[in-house]
């Protein structure tokens, strides 16, 4: 048996037994005439086996007892340190450690300063009400926890835990009601491929060159990369679908760089991304990273243990390629040129990764490094800093239909920096500010009538049916994919906002 520091053994004398001779592990560690017999413990954890052998007058030894077998469970310190603000205050918790009864909970406002004990826990938590979050922007709390067993045995130096109280953006909120505000535009011309193989039979995402004449569009139902010219016809056909690695099968989203490399996501080869130039020519195929590290992982569990990866918004930012995994709601960062993986978007301040719910678009603002997710099954947009990991603002929400959404389609930024977010279910294009996030109004037809089903709140846009894609040329015109399998170009009128329920009375329309 354990003993404090020693390991005391008894046994029951034998006949014609002089001595007894001890071992441990098949060694042997010391005689006895009688019982007990005591030694130091061993240090290391692991089990240890102990027998007794009677030894006789001329020295020869009997049978050997059974073991006698000693586990030293070695006293560990807390791993696996968490801390969170729950109801504004702070909690935190910790791993069970080896062979803890107990554990004391240090605190210090510095790294080297001295460590006070706060409080003795039995549990695995600890709150700190003293640390309330709104009152500690920008402070930094030290912590220690250190395991004491039964014996008073404490685990060695714990290492410090840094707790930065870091102000987040607020989540979405239910958002007054808001008034709907119209921005006339008008239809410029329609770009439809007419002919066997040219017609569009879907597309999931849609940009234009920098020339701003060509537009590349994905249409996954019929394999393929395409390019309209500024007359809406089909001039190319980029990469080549097909079941080698160098083929796509079904390309979901794109994007563009600086110099109109193409970048393509593939629904069918799920974790597989594909490079272009813009007449074509093949840049790199690379799988993409499958997310295995502990701190990518997001709380919901994804089908098949993080071994699937589906990559569906892309966008590039200052030469690196940001590629939103559906499955683990990572934002994993590659090499624009070759396609090498390089990791994931962090908040700077806390370390961890950043996790955004099931994104299904993106675009990114090529002056700031601010990225607009689209969530469309939480009908928001996430706003993050590319720079700095910051989650700046959700964008959606409102009580009414104006600032909110019942789908996400296309998203896209005017020169401003304002984002645009099209909604196929509310068949309406509402505008937002790149500064603030507020709502500040729709885009609508040169007669945009209120719709009186939905109490004058959702504007009725002829020939606006179900807004998909969204894309600026360099003029400033709007390309938007509608339900007819075309992209409709529009331009503003001019640069007044209507404010239906004050400029105008609800049966008129603005001249």
């Amino acid at each position: 048996m354990l003993v404090g520091n020693d390991v005391m053994i008894m046994w029951v004398p034998v006949p014609g037994a002089t001595k007894y001779r001890i071992y441990l592990n098949g060694k042997q560690i010391g005689e006895a005439a009688v019982a007990p017999f005591s030694t130091t413990a061993p240090t290391e954890q692991g089990t240890y086996n102990y027998k007794i052998v009677g030894v006789d007058a001329g020295g020869e030894e009997g049978l050997s007892s059974s073991d006698g077998v000693i586990s030293i469970v070695k006293l560990e310190q807390p791993k696996d340190f968490e801390s969170r603000f729950l109801g504004d205050v702070l909690n935190l918790r910790w791993a069970v450690a080896n062979n803890a009864v107990i554990y004391d909970v240090l605190k210090s406002d510095s790294k080297t300063g001295a460590f006070k004990l706060i409080s003795s826990v039995s549990e695995t938590r600890y709150v700190d009400a003293e640390v309330k979050e709104q009152e500690n922007y920008g402070k930094t709390f030290f912590y220690k926890v250190v395991s004491i067993d039964k014996f008073n045995h404490r685990s060695p130096d714990t290492e410090v835990h840094e707790v930065a109280v870091v102000k987040q953006a607020e989540g979405p909120v239910a958002l007054a009601e808001l008034k709907l505000k119209i921005r006339r535009s008008k239809k410029v011309k329609l770009l439809k491929p007419m002919g066997a193989g040219t017609e569009i039979k879907a597309t999931y995402a849609a940009v234009f060159f920098s020339d701003g004449e060509r537009l590349v569009y994905t249409d996954p139902y019929q394999h393929r990369i395409a390019v309209l010219d500024k007359y809406g016809e089909q001039s190319a056909v980029i990469g080549k679908s097909g079941f080698a690695p160098e083929e796509y099968m079904a390309p979901f989203k794109l994007c563009l760089d600086k110099d109109d490399n193409v970048y393509v996501s593939d629904t069918e080869k799920r974790n597989r991304l594909f490079s272009y130039t813009d007449n074509g020519a093949a840049r790199f195929a690379v799988d993409g990273h499958v997310v295995t590290e502990p701190e990518a992982r997001t709380k919901f569990e994804p089908p098949q243990e993080y071994k699937d990866v589906r990559f569906a918004p892309l966008g590039v930012y200052n030469d690196k390629l940001y590629a939103c995994d559906m499955v683990s709601g990572t934002i994993q960062i590659y090499d624009n040129d070759k396609g090498d993986f390089e990791g994931y978007v962090k908040n700077k301040e806390t370390g961890k990764v950043v996790i955004v719910g099931f994104p299904t678009d993106m675009t990114i603002d090529q002056k700031t490094g601010i990225a607009y997710i689209g969530r469309s099954l939480e009908r928001v947009v996430t706003v993050i800093n590319l720079n700095t990991g910051e989650l700046v603002r959700s964008i959606g929400m409102a009580k009414t239909f104006v600032g909110s959404f019942m789908s996400i389609t296309g998203l896209a930024l005017d020169k401003e920096g304002n984002i645009l977010i099209a909604d196929s279910v509310m068949n309406s294009i509402q505008v937002f500010s790149g500064k603030d996030g507020s709502y500040m109004y729709h885009v609508g037809d040169v007669k945009a009538i209120p719709d009186d089903r939905a109490d004058n709140q959702r504007p009725y846009v002829p020939g606006l049916n179900a807004p998909n894609h969204l894309t600026f040329n360099k003029s400033g015109q709007i390309a938007v994919y509608t339900s007819d399998r075309s992209f409709m170009i529009r331009e503003f009128v001019n640069n007044e906002v209507w404010d239906i329920k004050v400029d105008a009375p609800e049966e008129e329309s603005p001249k």
